[in-house]
């Protein structure tokens, strides 16, 4: 069975996700490890195509693609409605 989705919070009181042992965001700068992802997967700062987020965590890699990219389109895929109901807007 797979352990609880817990919900906490960063020094800078900031969502942080976990499920037992393991992390599903940074326990510190969730923001700046969503930064760092997308800075590694090719997408161009007002890129206009379509993107999908399976699995779309606390919504922090969400947040910044729309920052850098807002005529892109995003469907993001909430794979939990415990982080659906605790990610950032």
């Amino acid at each position: 069975m797979p352990e609880p989705i817990e919900i906490g919070r960063t020094s800078a009181d900031l969502p942080c996700a976990s499920a037992g042992r393991i992390r599903i965001h940074s326990k510190y700068h969730p923001e700046k490890e969503a930064a760092r992802f997308l800075d590694h997967q090719g997408i161009e700062t007002g890129f206009a195509g379509k993107v999908i987020l399976v699995g779309a965590g606390l919504g922090y890699l969400e947040a910044d693609l729309r920052r850098r990219c807002p005529g892109c389109g995003i469907i993001a895929i909430h794979l939990s409605s415990t982080l659906f109901r605790h990610r950032i807007t």
